[in-house]
């Protein structure tokens, strides 16, 4: 009979790469409070990492516009279409990844999370950030 090692190694070979790197992992970021525009502190990756997408949570929405958010590498947008709380929502869309972000540990490569709009009446509050990533 074969054992589990065995087995997880044939399957390796068979699918033709590592299957540990096609699982994903989540950061979570939070900042209590009501919300103001900030950009976080450098997150550094002790691996090469690949951005899959991020979810941006609020318990109290923002209010008269809008909470705009995100992502950045190395101080550049990694969206096309920002993650956004609308006005008396609690979740953010999706947005839009522009491509393949590629967070290369090696070279130094840094993400931060963004905010650049909180909400004109009444500003969001106390916001749970999830990236979701993979090795690469």
């Amino acid at each position: 009979m074969a054992t589990l090692e065995s087995r997880i190694a044939d399957l390796i070979t068979e699918v033709g790469y590592d299957v540990k790197r096609a699982l994903p992992f989540y950061l979570p970021f939070g900042r209590p409070g009501t919300l103001a525009t900030f950009t976080s502190p450098r997150i550094y990756f002790p691996d090469d990492v690949q951005l899959m997408g991020a979810v941006f949570s609020l318990t109290t929405a923002p209010t008269g516009s809008s909470a705009i958010f995100e992502v950045l590498k190395n101080g550049s947008g990694t969206f096309s279409s920002d993650p956004t709380i609308s006005a008396s929502g609690f979740r953010s869309s999706d947005g839009t990844l522009t491509g393949a972000t590629v967070i290369d540990a090696s070279g130094l490569d840094y993400l931060q999370i963004n905010c650049s709009q909180v909400g004109s009446t009444i500003a969001g509050a106390d916001l749970t950030a999830v990236l979701k990533l993979i090795l690469s």
